[in-house]
């Protein structure tokens, strides 16, 4: 397993805070280095984990769609849903004006 030793550098972060139009310190360019440099460093002991043993995945969730299939049934009568509706136009249901 290829370890990343790839360090961030000083010019790297300078870089990074002119492409981003931030002003940084000397104090921050040196806190940031070390501060990526470590992520980095943590990040990269995930490649040292010994994953022979695990067997690969192709779909970590085992579980099936909990959308229900989309069938079409036969809806509530439009005289039914009429009669209950508190206004109503011809065979339309009369909403208030949301604009």
């Amino acid at each position: 397993m290829g370890d990343i030793k790839k360090k961030i550098s000083v010019k790297e972060i300078e870089n990074l805070g002119f492409l981003t139009r931030i002003s940084l310190s000397e104090t921050e360019i040196e806190s940031f280095t070390y501060e990526l440099n470590e992520i980095v460093d943590y990040i990269s002991s995930i490649s040292n984990v010994c994953t022979e043993t695990v067997n690969v995945l192709s779909q970590p969730e085992t579980r099936e769609s909990v959308i229900r299939k989309d069938i079409v049934e036969k809806s509530m009568p439009r005289q039914s849903l009429l009669s209950n509706a508190p206004d109503k136009t011809d065979k339309f249901l009369k909403v208030p004006k949301i604009l």
